[in-house]
């Protein structure tokens, strides 16, 4: 991965993140660019699929944005998820997304790069939340509470498990809700940040691996499920 000094296209930045969604997304090998360059497809069919750009402060208050979140929750039911399960998990997509407003860029930044990317289809379901931001540690040592952290790892952990926040006052309820909504179902939860990276696997919270990375620009996260029954 490229450092964040060497981030200059964002089209060309959000292409090679949305790379990381499953590998049959129609969203491979698409460029997108500007500010408004939101892509839907599919979603009354056997898959769906999305992009949202995040570059402004009230993005996610826009009709496009809502029109966003419906697609994804008409994507999850048209292959079979509950109407309480698609909508608990676009909420939580709008919590994580806006995690890229609040915390990506220091207070008084209203320019932001981030991306939003999701493909659900009848035997798995991928999202990402990617900013090319500042990453966790330098977000959450705004706080200093959080003075004992020291490594993107032990930064990725607090954030992800202990849900820490560069806000005295406001925990991180986006990763909180995150793990609520897919309790239940066997997933692959991946945080990177800088040289760390840091996957949760099984029901719940139950299997935990990191390891040093390249470095990532910013902050990923990638959610994937994939059917039991499908080998």
């Amino acid at each position: 991965m490229a450092t964040r000094s060497e981030v200059v296209n964002y089209s060309e930045w959000c292409n090679g993140e949305l790379s990381k969604l499953s590998e049959n997304c129609p969203l491979h090998g698409r460029i997108i660019g500007g500010t408004s360059s939101i892509v839907l497809g599919d979603s009354d069919r056997s898959e769906g699929y999305g992009i949202f750009p995040v570059r402004q402060r009230n993005v996610l208050r826009s009709q496009e944005w809502v029109d966003y979140r419906q697609h994804f929750v008409s994507s999850l039911k048209a292959v079979g998820h509950s109407v309480r399960f698609s909508y608990a998990l676009s909420k939580t997509l709008t919590e994580l997304s806006d995690n890229i407003i609040q915390h990506s860029e220091p207070d008084g930044i209203d320019d932001f790069k981030g991306v939003v990317g999701y493909h659900v289809d009848s035997d798995e379901f991928t999202l990402c939340v990617s900013d090319a931001g500042r990453g966790i540690l330098s977000s959450l040592r705004d706080n200093q509470a959080n003075a004992d952290l020291n490594t993107d790892t032990e930064a990725v952990m607090a954030a992800a498990k202990d849900h820490r926040s560069r806000r005295p006052d406001n925990c991180g309820t986006g990763f909180k809700q995150l793990f609520r909504s897919l309790a239940d179902l066997n997933c692959r939860i991946s945080f990177a940040s800088g040289n760390a990276r840091v996957v949760f696997e099984g029901i719940g919270e139950q299997s935990l691996t990191t390891n040093v990375s390249a470095n990532e620009v910013g902050f990923h996260l990638e959610v994937f499920w994939k059917n039991p029954k499908i080998a």
